[in-house]
């Protein structure tokens, strides 16, 4: 028997051992299971074994071909010159992803992703942490900003980017249990009782009809593990602390549980789970927060002794939306509007739609002046214009509309009201120039001038 043959033949009895039930079962180490993942020693054709939903399982030969072929899209930094490229396109504005404004918060990116990038691709000689909060009011970009950075990181952001937000969190478990660490699930075990989580069988209680309920690694947690190479995007920070507070909690009360991995991780690339080191040097958080800097400083401290303060995060400030912004997202908003409303191949099959600069500007004016939702202010005007012609589709093929908008100015809350009104098409046909610059149609004069003009290339009848 060679020497191979006996490596392989003590791999796979290793591997047997790890699957017989134990009342307390050892934490299998990362670099275990990644190996298992990834290489191809074990002959036994079973032996190869990957955490997929927190739950460790076996897999045949030819699952493990093609597992190798899937793993390299989960483990997807683009390289360094291609990342560099995309992250200055987003800076200067002619990535696909619109950020509008924020030149301060720009140029804080520069900065703050510099360190980045050396942690990722280069060879630093301290080992730092990937965490980048991003502060300011709701819909300013934060959150536009974080996936247009992610995307310029990431082969395939739809595999490798975790986007955590607050309508994924409960008040069951801690914030840092419930992002970092493991969640509770419910299993089947009378289906299936091989089976091992990713640090063994942890607070078993069985429930109706043999189900039990196990704590399993979080989505985040497992991928860290299996590929290493990660983006996360936690949304809504600052609602996911509310969140997790008790029913029962005093006034002074604040879940700090994920404030203490995030500062682990700033500091030393890495945290615990169950005296295991998870190991975050390819991985970049991005945290969206309303926080301010000041309760940035309350929260982690500066100068710290331990685990580090607010000097360890890299920080990027956004400032409100100004006019001009807020001008450049409604036309943005408006001609997405009219070619989806004037698609011949689409459902409205409109002649044209137009606004008067008037209405433009109050639509402007009702973003600015919405500090709850800003940019997001966008949407409900967006709703209200489709919803003129939502019912009645086949009244309108081929039809041109003004649409006009008045706002409410005693309420800034509220959108105010849309209408439409129907504009008289005319063809070309029979149009000569009239003396006073207008197109006339005399055929249809009858002793009286009718006036015209030409609004977006349309022969417009205004009488």
């Amino acid at each position: 028997m060679n020497l191979k043959k006996s490596l392989s033949y003590i791999l796979s009895l290793a591997l047997l051992i790890n699957f017989i039930p134990k009342q307390k079962s050892k934490a299998l180490e990362p670099v275990t299971i990644c190996l298992l993942a990834t290489t191809g020693m074990a002959t036994v054709g079973w032996a190869w074994s990957i955490v997929k939903d927190g739950i460790l399982i076996k897999l045949s030969h030819d699952e493990e071909v093609k597992l190798r072929k899937e793993i390299e899209k989960y483990k997807g930094f683009r390289p360094r010159l291609e990342t560099t490229r995309l992250i200055k396109d987003v800076i200067n504005g002619i990535s696909p992803i619109k950020i509008y404004g924020q030149k301060n918060a720009k140029k804080q990116c520069i900065s703050a992703l510099s360190g980045c990038l050396e942690n990722i691709y280069g060879k630093p000689s301290e080992v730092k942490g990937n965490v980048i909060y991003m502060i300011g009011d709701s819909g300013v970009g934060k959150t536009t900003m974080a996936k247009a950075l992610a995307n310029a990181f990431l082969k395939h952001h739809e595999k490798s980017c975790i986007f955590i937000d607050s309508s994924s969190i409960n008040n069951e478990q801690s914030l840092g249990e419930q992002i970092f660490k493991t969640t509770t699930k419910a299993i089947n075990l009378r289906k299936d009782r091989k089976w091992s989580n990713l640090f063994g069988v942890l607070n078993i209680r069985e429930n109706s009809e043999g189900s039990y309920d196990i704590r399993v690694a979080t989505p985040l947690l497992e991928h860290i593990f299996n590929y290493y190479e990660i983006v996360v995007i936690i949304d809504e920070y600052d609602k996911m602390k509310l969140i997790c507070r008790p029913p029962d909690a005093p006034d002074e009360y604040e879940d700090k549980s994920a404030d203490e991995v995030l500062k682990s991780i700033a500091a030393n690339a890495e945290y615990y789970v169950e005296n295991n080191k998870i190991d975050c040097r390819k991985a970049i958080f991005f945290v969206i927060t309303n926080e301010t800097k000041e309760q940035l400083y309350k929260s982690f401290g500066y100068n710290g002794s331990t685990g580090g303060g607010v000097q360890r995060l890299n920080v990027i400030e956004f400032d409100s939306l100004d006019m001009e912004c807020c001008k450049k997202i409604i036309y943005d908003m408006i001609k997405d509007i009219r070619q989806k409303l004037t698609d011949q191949r689409g459902d409205f099959k409109l002649k044209n739609i137009s606004f008067s600069e008037e209405n433009l500007e109050k639509m402007a004016s009702y973003i600015y002046n919405n500090k709850i939702k800003q940019a997001r202010a966008k949407f409900d005007l967006e709703q209200a214009i489709y919803a003129l012609f939502a019912f009645e589709l086949e009244e309108n093929v081929n039809k041109s509309f003004e649409i006009k908008y008045i706002p409410f100015d005693e309420d800034e809350g509220k959108i105010g009201d849309f209408s439409k009104e129907a504009i008289k098409v005319q063809t070309a046909e029979s149009w000569t120039q009239a003396s006073t610059g207008n197109l006339v149609d005399y055929s249809k004069c009858k002793g009286t001038l009718v006036d015209y003009s030409i609004l977006d290339g349309t022969l417009v009848d205004y009488s």
